[in-house]
């Protein structure tokens, strides 16, 4: 049960705009010892009301009481499934007067767009109602009261205490403020921050932090902005001889084959044509970062070009690099040697679905690119014609960026390709066309002098025509098929025309397979789709029947199916079905009937007349058409023709027996087509043989041909 009503609700939710409806009066919602009241303490966030609750947890149950609309009668109300929540307690009704259920919401802090879905069963049909919701956790970002000491020239890393790092965007790129150069970067439940001091004195350092997701203030505003966070640092001169490099990164190559030219601060302790080596620690036996050896004094500079060998990884938050001549420290200095920029897979996100390896993409649409690979951190990347372009500093690290980007819909490449560093790379985005199956209103029916598209109301029934068909074509509106803004690409159709005759059976089958409709000049994409197959001009139907619509007999019936290929798409396509009847207000058969025990009243003679044995009756009949349904006949007929009185009678004072011409109406007692059936006659004619007119009513037996 549960299941049917989910599929239902997907049905429902295409339509949502249409039948969405709001069936409450108020919800609320309890998490632990909070209590939240919709829409009461709702907010306007994005331009639709949000309600923002407060959250300590990953996984947070909550209790939902709703209460509903007095005139509304719900019969049932259930919660729409969902990967953000697990339904616990199915909403049950207390009293009379609301619903109450339990849901466990999960993984909060990586829900982006936490919709709640309830379905109600009433009177009317189901009913659905949704909220929008979101998380937030109280977060801040602390810092030493003391003051800091720092030494010129030298790298410093503070741990700044945080909650909820999560919902702190950091910014990863180095910034200064006056003589101070800082980064920051997220550790497990803290913050690091990195200083590098360029003067002496005492200075001051206000970190102004935002939130990933807003948060209600004291005031319940909404708001991104984290209280400043201030620290103070007296930068002292220098301990040891600190060395700057003219950079400060290298990236590391895993054969120790390449070396790096540098320039570093001239010093009169360093020797000149030696080789010194760099280790992470300050002590003897410490791991070999790199080797510097000095080759000269540059100019006037003040600076000595020397070459660097990396040999292992180093970041400079891991701490200072010493300088050493064997085992002895001579300077201290610190730099980056990095993993060289490699690329190991890309894979695409659209809304609403996961995470493909496929590279295909769409004009005009907007998708999620992940980048994987080594090093990735010092890695800036570009997608050749492409100018949408969003880097996502949040989830950012050594080995993925997330990029989100729309494609343009004027793109003329087919393939895009991906920049690292200004160079092109093995990767790329495959361009391609739409292929969606639209709905059939860009097709339209030629007849009667007049087109008629398939989204109108004219072929919701069978079209009754008393004239002859003379031709009907299919035509297309190609403008019709792609907007400015939504693509759907070429329409592949089938097309099936049945015939049936007066009996209802099949005479005729034909198909029109293959139909390529290619969207018209007002498309953005016109020129770029491939139009070699593409139908041009209307499609006549008779030149594909051996039975042609002008020739059709009285309620022959056309049926004409035009479908989406479904071999083309991914998604169902549309298929309709429109119908032709030859209708006819009459009908001309010859009939011939054995009236018997007919009652005749001669005009010659006085009485009522006398009855007469069995006689034979010649007609030419017609019969008239039901004009309330499709292809019934009428009880009656009308006819002329001669008959024969009392002919079986073959003595001769056999007075009854004549011939003549005669105007007979039947009244069938049986309402349906037959070869055989027992009518009632009622008529007048003239008798050859009396030279009298008269006029006659009675039973009879009828063969029709």
């Amino acid at each position: 049960m549960r299941a049917f009503l989910i599929i239902i609700f997907q049905l429902v939710v295409v339509f949502a705009q249409a039948q969405q409806s709001t069936f409450f009066k108020r919800i609320d919602f309890r998490i632990d010892t909070a209590e939240y009241h919709y829409p009461k303490d709702s907010r306007v966030y994005k331009d639709e009301k949000t309600l923002f609750f407060k959250a300590e947890n990953k996984d947070e149950i909550m209790e939902i009481i709703l209460f509903p609309e007095e005139e509304i009668k719900i019969k049932r109300l259930h919660i729409a499934g969902s990967s953000d929540y697990i339904v616990l307690d199915s909403l049950k009704e207390i009293g009379n007067k609301y619903f109450r259920g339990k849901i466990r919401l999960q993984n909060l802090p990586d829900i982006k767009f936490l919709r709640l879905v309830m379905i109600a069963e009433t009177d009317e049909g189901l009913i659905t109602d949704e909220i929008k919701m979101s998380p937030f956790f109280e977060t801040f970002v602390g810092a030493p009261s003391e003051i800091q000491d720092l030494y010129l020239g030298e790298d410093r890393t503070i741990e700044l205490s945080a909650k909820n790092i999560f919902n702190i965007r950091i910014p990863s790129d180095w910034q200064v403020a006056g003589p101070l150069k800082f980064r920051l970067q997220k550790g497990d439940n803290h913050i690091k921050l990195f200083v590098h001091p360029e003067s002496l004195g005492y200075k001051d350092l206000i970190l102004n932090l935002k939130t990933v997701a807003p948060f209600l203030k004291g005031n319940k505003e909404l708001s991104f902005d984290l209280p400043p966070v201030k620290l103070k640092f007296n930068i002292k001169p220098s301990r040891i001889g600190y060395v700057n490099l003219d950079r400060n990164e290298f990236f590391l190559d895993p054969a120790s084959l390449h070396t790096e030219e540098v320039q570093i601060d001239y010093h009169r302790n360093f020797e000149l044509g030696k080789t010194y080596r760099v280790e992470n620690q300050q002590k003897p036996g410490g791991r070999l970062v790199a080797e510097l050896y000095t080759i000269s004094v540059v100019g006037n500079s003040n600076k000595i070009l020397a070459v660097l060998r990396p040999y292992t990884l180093h970041k400079i938050s891991e701490g200072y690099l010493f300088i050493k001549d064997g085992d002895e420290l001579e300077f201290i200095t610190n730099f980056n040697v990095l993993e060289k920029p490699t690329i190991e897979n890309i894979s695409v996100l659209r809304e609403g679905q996961d995470w493909t390896s496929s590279t295909v993409v769409y004009p005009g649409e907007r998708v999620e690119v992940k980048i994987e690979g080594r090093g990735l951190s010092k890695a800036d990347f570009y997608f050749d014609g492409v100018r949408d372009i969003k880097y996502d500093t949040t989830r950012t690290s050594d080995n993925v960026k997330f990029y989100l980007i729309r494609i343009p819909t004027d793109i003329i490449k087919r393939r895009i390709s991906l920049y690292m560093n200004g160079i092109i790379t093995k990767y790329d985005l495959q361009l391609r066309e739409f292929q969606i199956p639209k709905a059939l209103g860009f097709v339209g029916l030629s007849y009667d002098k007049e087109v008629f598209p398939l989204s109108g109301n004219v072929f919701n029934k069978p079209v009754l025509t008393r004239a002859p068909i003379k031709d009907i074509n299919i035509v297309f509106f190609e403008n019709n098929i792609d907007t400015k803004t939504r693509f759907y690409g070429k329409q592949y159709l089938n097309i099936e025309v049945r015939m049936y005759n007066t009996k209802s059976d099949l005479i005729e089958f034909q198909k029109i397979e293959n139909v390529v409709v290619c969207p018209g000049e007002a498309s953005p994409r016109y020129f770029f789709y491939d139009v070699k197959d593409c139908k041009k001009g209307e499609i006549n139907i008779n030149d594909y029947l051996l039975h042609k619509t002008y020739d059709m007999e009285g309620w022959w019936k056309l049926e004409i199916t035009i479908k989406h290929n479904d071999q083309k798409y991914s998604l169902p396509g549309y298929s309709q079905k429109i119908t032709f009847i030859k209708e006819m207000v009459t009908a001309l058969d010859l009939q011939v009937s054995f009236p018997t025990g007919l009652l005749v009243k001669k005009f010659s003679q006085s009485g009522f007349g006398n009855l007469t044995g069995i006689s034979i009756a010649f007609l030419a009949q017609f019969s008239f058409y039901d004009q309330q349904k499709v292809g019934k006949l009428k009880p009656y007929k009308v006819g002329a023709g001669f008959i024969a009185l009392d002919i079986f009678n073959l003595s001769e004072n056999n007075k009854q027996r004549d011939l003549g011409f005669v105007v007979l109406g039947s009244l069938f007692p049986v309402r349906k087509e037959s070869k055989f059936s027992f009518p009632l006659y009622a008529g007048c004619g003239y008798l050859l043989k009396n030279n009298t007119f008269f006029v006659v009513f009675g039973p009879g037996v009828t063969f029709n041909f």
